[in-house]
C-alpha cells in the first residue's frame, strides 16, 4: 500500500454520503453555522447552546440525531466526520455505550476524531459489537500502533467488515498488517 493511501477496498469513486446534510450543525473558521429549512445563521462558536457541546459528557445534537435514526431504523449510516473532536471523555464514554447498541449500523465514519486515551478506547471497543459493520472510516483519527492493534482486535470477529480506511494515522507495519488481516 502506497504511504497514505490507508486500507481500503471500496471501487472508485466511492461516495457513501451523496445527500447534502439535513440541518445540523457545521463548524467553519471559529463560527458555528445552523442550518435548518433553507436558512443558515451564523454566530461565534462562544455562543453555542449547551446541548451542542459535549464537554459537560452530554453529546451534541447532531450525535444524538443520528444515534436516534439508527435505532429508529431510518438509516443504517453514522456519520460523525469531526463531531468528537471536541467532546470530553466522559461524553466520548458515553458515545461508545450508545454505540455498542446500535446493532444495524452498517457503516461508521469516525475521521478527524481524536481516538486517543480512554474515550477514544472505549469507542473502539464498542465497534467489536457492530456486527452488522461493513465499512468504517478512521482516517486522521491520531491512531498510533498501539491504538492500531486495539483496533485490530476489536475488528476481528466482524464478519461482515468489507472496507477499513485508515489513512493519515501513525500506524507501524505491524499494526497495519493486523489492521489488513482483520478486514480479510
Amino acid at each position: 500500500t502506497p504511504p497514505g493511501a490507508g486500507l481500503c477496498s471500496l471501487p472508485r469513486p466511492f461516495r457513501p454520503f451523496p445527500h447534502p446534510p439535513r440541518g445540523g450543525l457545521c463548524s467553519e473558521a471559529g463560527r458555528t453555522r445552523e442550518a435548518s429549512a433553507g436558512a443558515v445563521r451564523e454566530r461565534p462558536m462562544a455562543a453555542r447552546r449547551p446541548s451542542e457541546g459535549g464537554g459537560d459528557g452530554v453529546l451534541p445534537q447532531k450525535v444524538r440525531r443520528q444515534i436516534h435514526d439508527v435505532r429508529s431504523g431510518r438509516s443504517t449510516v453514522l456519520e460523525l466526520d469531526s463531531d468528537l473532536k471536541r467532546l470530553s471523555q466522559a461524553a466520548m464514554e458515553a458515545f461508545a455505550e450508545e454505540l455498542q447498541q446500535l446493532q444495524t449500523l452498517t457503516l461508521l465514519d469516525l475521521t478527524e476524531n481524536n481516538l486517543r486515551g480512554p474515550g477514544g478506547e472505549a469507542v473502539i471497543l464498542a465497534t467489536s459489537h457492530l456486527h452488522s459493520l461493513e465499512v468504517l472510516f478512521l482516517i486522521n483519527c491520531g491512531l498510533t500502533s498501539r491504538e492500531g492493534i486495539h483496533v485490530a482486535q476489536a475488528l476481528s470477529n466482524l464478519r461482515r467488515l468489507k472496507s477499513l480506511w485508515v489513512s493519515r494515522n501513525d500506524l507501524d507495519d505491524d499494526s497495519a498488517a493486523a489492521l489488513s488481516e482483520a478486514v480479510r
